[in-house]
């Protein structure tokens, strides 16, 4: 299972700052982060990371990448995968769906994309605001405008969601626990947006909320100082 390392991989594709936004929140909660910009799915992905944000969402995963992934989050790792609008980046989209599917057995639905929002709208207070965290995924309850999700895709799965737009809809999901196949200590989000994660975008509880996508499980691993056959 995963070692609690507190080390960090993140895939992206140099879009705007939003990577480094997601780097200098895992630092502040003590991780060590490498950034890579590859095309492929690194193998072992246990043995250097606890937790791997794939912010690819222009670049498909691929079979060997799925596979790759599955065994993370078997082994106890914390995968987050972030698509974007279904109009331009389906086929991307379609890969996470695949991956849910296929290899954890979950379903993932798509149902649309949510509408347009001006960019630097920070203070944007339509329903693009992330208005909605599930506290019994999250830390902390925080109460509404988490982040702007100015045009991404909503959709349904049989994850627990993880947070709604202002009409309800569900921007964010995670499988973990018995929603994920015997055996596998991990877990998998799932968002289809970079640009929330972006300066311009960005409200103050988004940090929060990528921190609660890894402490919230790997809190509850325990440590011991020496290991034991069993373990």
């Amino acid at each position: 299972t995963a070692f609690a390392s507190k080390t960090a991989l993140i895939y992206h594709s140099n879009y705007s700052d939003a990577h480094t936004n997601v780097k200098t929140q895992l630092e502040a909660d003590g991780y060590t982060v490498t950034l890579s910009t590859t095309g492929t799915v690194d193998e072992n992905l246990i043995n250097s990371y606890d937790v791997v944000w794939d912010m690819k969402y222009n670049n498909s995963i691929g079979s060997n990448g799925k596979t790759r992934y599955q065994n993370f989050v078997q082994a106890g790792g914390v995968l987050v995968l972030v698509g974007e609008n279904n109009g331009s980046y389906s086929n991307n989209n379609q890969t996470i769906e695949a991956f849910i599917e296929n290899k954890l057995g979950g379903t993932v639905s798509i149902n649309g994309n949510t509408t347009g929002c001006a960019f630097n709208c920070t203070n944007n207070t339509n329903s693009n605001t992330i208005t909605t965290t599930n506290t019994a995924v999250t830390d902390s309850d925080y109460g509404s405008d988490v982040a702007v999700y100015p045009y991404g895709a909503h959709f349904t799965g049989d994850g627990t969601w993880v947070a709604k737009d202002g009409n309800g809809r569900i921007v964010w999901m995670r499988w973990s626990g018995d929603q994920l196949p015997s055996g596998y200590t991990g877990a998998a989000y799932i968002t289809f947006d970079i640009n929330q994660f972006q300066t311009e975008f960005d409200k103050a509880k988004m940090a929060n909320l990528i921190s609660d996508t890894y402490e919230s499980i790997l809190s509850t691993v325990s440590y011991s100082s020496s290991i034991s056959s069993s373990q």
